[in-house]
């Protein structure tokens, strides 16, 4: 059964040539408002994000939108930035490399050089 097919709630007389075209119109555009919110909802996390709401997660963050690099290289850049806010520890800088380079970091720490 068809979620939007509006036509399986409503009695037999709603059933007549005019009322079925104008439930199934009606049925479509509830299934492209699902499709739409879907997508929407999509773009409120930077893991998901794709197009027109990885530009804005770009935008917010101030790094510069880059349409030639493909959606997985921007978005591994946005979530990246997240990532990075907060005090330099060696923690953060490692979490923050691992996440943008895919793999294992290693963080030397040379205090000594600079106290």
């Amino acid at each position: 059964m068809d979620r939007y097919d509006l036509m399986l709630q409503l009695p037999d007389l709603y059933r007549s040539i005019p009322f079925a075209e104008l439930q199934r119109v009606l049925g479509e555009i509830c299934r492209r408002a699902g499709e739409d919110l879907d997508v929407t909802l999509a773009q409120l996390w930077p893991q998901t994000a794709s197009g027109w709401g990885l530009e804005l997660w770009e935008t917010a963050y101030g790094i510069p939108v880059d349409l030639s690099k493909d959606e997985a290289f921007r978005r591994a850049r946005v979530i990246s930035k997240l990532r990075g806010q907060g005090t330099p520890t060696v923690e953060l800088i490692q979490a923050v490399a691992a996440s943008f380079a895919n793999g294992q970091v290693e963080v030397v720490e040379h205090q000594d050089t600079y106290c």
